[in-house]
Order: structure tokens, then C-alpha cells, then sequence
């Protein structure tokens, strides 16, 4: 239900842009009328806001030297433009009860472990929305006692992890992959976490022993 009023309401806000830009935060240099939306890696930035103003910073960039590349979105998802979206949002959860999680959760808000007051409040979820994805931040608070797993489709992840310093694995193959064997990708994903190190049931995975 929260997923899918989230959805409802950030489709209802104004179009926009979003850019991907190959620097670290503190050479960004934005104007004050963009955001940043995401932290990927340590010099992997999303800046989000309308498209004249994602076209003109995409030239400065050009400009700078820093490599740039506009992301297949509609809408610029964490900013300014989505806070239309938080009023309807934060209604959403009226009827919801929130519970603390039961297994470890890194959050992408703080990049850091999410609490359980952060977890079952509402207000939370909506900082959520708005504010930039610390992605890189949250890899590096795991990347020394774990292995990463991508559970999803493409590589895109895997590949962000990996230059935070993570040792990553993806589950499944590219959308645009010319053999994409699902069940042989898992099997891959599966041998290569093992020759990692990492526990493996073997009993679950082969059920009658073969």
C-alpha cells in the first residue's frame, strides 16, 4: 500500500531530469537550483531538478571535464520537485502500522543502521523520498563484514559497490543480456559467493542431493 501511494504521488509532480555525474560530492559545484539525489560511489553523484536546469549544468560539467550522463527517468526524484509529493505521502501512513525491523537494516537516508525510531515513523519515510540516497555511505558502513548480494535485475549495484570497495555479486543477468539464463545466473551468483567464502546451505540449494 505505502509503495504504491509513494508511486502515486511522485508521478503527480512536475517532470524533470536527473544527471549522473563522475565527481565527489564537494566538486559538484551546484546551482541553486538543482539537488543533489544520490551518492553511488565516492565519485559517482546524481544531480536532480528540471530539465532546463539539468541541460545547462550538463554543459558546465562538459566544461569542467567531468563526465556526465542523463538517467532514462521522467521525473527528478529527490528534489525539490518531488516536495509536492510529501503532504500525500505522510497521509499514507495513517492507516499503517510500523514495526521495528527484525534483521539489520542500513539506511540510505543517513548511511548508517536504521534505528527503530526512524523505522516506525512516518516522517522518516518521508525524508526518505526527498532527501539524496547515500548509497556510497551505507556500502562502506558493510563492505568490511559482508558480502553484497544484488537481489534484482542488471548489474548496476554490484558495479557501485564495487568501486566503494565492496566485494559484490549480482543474482541476475542485464536486461539487454544475449543468454539471459536466470537459473544459471543464480547458479554463478551462487559459486561465486562460495569461492568468496561465504556459507552456503547446499541442502536447500540441492534438496535431493544431486
Amino acid at each position: 500500500r505505502l509503495v504504491t501511494a509513494r508511486g502515486h504521488a511522485m508521478q503527480a509532480q512536475p517532470a524533470g531530469a536527473m544527471l549522473a555525474v563522475r565527481a565527489t560530492e564537494s566538486d559538484l559545484d551546484l546551482p541553486a537550483c538543482l539537488d543533489l539525489a544520490a551518492i553511488n560511489a565516492p565519485q559517482a553523484c546524481v544531480v536532480s531538478g528540471s530539465t532546463d536546469a539539468i541541460l545547462d549544468y550538463e554543459a558546465a560539467c562538459a566544461t569542467r571535464g567531468l563526465g556526465t550522463k542523463r538517467l532514462r527517468t521522467s521525473h527528478a526524484f529527490h528534489s525539490r520537485l518531488m516536495d509536492g509529493a510529501l503532504a500525500d505521502f505522510r497521509r499514507a501512513f495513517d492507516p499503517v502500522t510500523l514495526h521495528p525491523p527484525r534483521r539489520r537494516v542500513v539506511s540510505n537516508v543517513t548511511g548508517t543502521d536504521l534505528t527503530a525510531a526512524e523505522a516506525t515513523s512516518p516522517d522518516y519515510w518521508v525524508r526518505h523520498l526527498r532527501s539524496p540516497v547515500r548509497f556510497a555511505e551505507g556500502v562502506s558502513k558493510l563492505k568490511t563484514h559482508h558480502f553484497l548480494l544484488e537481489v534484482g535485475p542488471a548489474h548496476t549495484l554490484t558495479h557501485l559497490a564495487r568501486q566503494a570497495g565492496a566485494t559484490a555479486v549480482a543474482s541476475l543477468p542485464r536486461p539487454n543480456d544475449p543468454n539471459p539464463d536466470e537459473s544459471a545466473s543464480l547458479l554463478r551468483a551462487l559459486g561465486e559467493l562460495w569461492t568468496l567464502g561465504a556459507p552456503i546451505d547446499w541442502t536447500a540449494v540441492f534438496p535431493d542431493g544431486t
